[in-house]
């Protein structure tokens, strides 16, 4: 904060409705600030610095910690949600110590591609979708989560498109499909939000995704290199 305002507590107390003498004494208040004024610009946007700071600590002990048992550990880092801003905040500073970027995002390939465009010019390094899937409401699962489909034949259809543009582009490495098995509203805590997988309830394939994936699987790199055709 002394860094944002100049160096001038003077400043920070109009921002905050406070009257501290000196930011030594704001180092050591407590309990001063219960909630945040989401109507407050200034404090919104320390609310962010702050958690830079606290983001680059985090990876920055978390990292050491690995790497001082195993020096060639693959650090990932937390899989980011990218169906909100946080990524474009914390890409910036997680991508200094990460390998790869591990995101979350649900969306057909055009909504994903918009963001995954955007974080590419910031970060030279692979990606990869760690949770997304592609669903349709049956009667055991009314309120899946991710976008709807009509039918399995459109899930199928979403699903091959995703795989055949997402690994066609250069930085796109990995994706992990959400979840294997459907999660009815059967289950106590799917009750509110289901999940639909590439397996009905009962362990048997949806056909027509299996035949999807399995144009797509054997061309990986062939997709990856843009050689395969649709």
């Amino acid at each position: 904060m002394r860094s944002v305002y100049s160096d001038q507590i003077s400043v920070f107390n109009q921002t905050y409705t406070t009257n501290f003498s000196s930011f030594d004494e704001l180092l050591d208040a407590t309990d001063w600030r219960l909630n945040s004024d989401l109507s407050n610009g200034a404090e919104s946007r320390d609310n962010v610095e702050f958690l830079k700071v606290t983001v680059d600590k985090y990876y920055t002990t978390a990292l050491s910690a690995i790497r001082k048992y195993d020096s060639n550990h693959m650090f990932i880092g937390d899989k980011l949600n990218a169906n909100t801003d946080s990524i474009d905040t914390v890409l910036p500073i997680t991508s200094k110590y990460t390998d790869i970027v591990f995101f979350q995002m649900y969306g057909r390939y055009d909504y994903q591609a918009t963001g995954l465009d955007r974080w590419s010019k910031v970060v030279d390094k692979p990606f990869i979708n760690g949770d997304a899937a592609f669903t349709m409401i049956t009667d055991t699962m009314p309120r899946p989560y991710g976008p709807v489909a009509e039918s399995v034949t459109e899930r199928a259809e979403w699903t091959e498109e995703y795989f055949r543009d997402a690994f066609g582009r250069p930085e796109f490495v990995g994706w992990h499909y959400c979840g294997l098995i459907d999660a009815p509203n059967l289950i106590p805590r799917k009750r509110e939000r289901q999940h639909s997988g590439l397996l009905e309830y009962n362990g048997n394939p949806y056909e027509e995704i299996k035949r999807a994936l399995d144009r797509c699987r054997p061309h990986m790199y062939e997709i990856a290199l843009g050689a395969a055709k649709r």
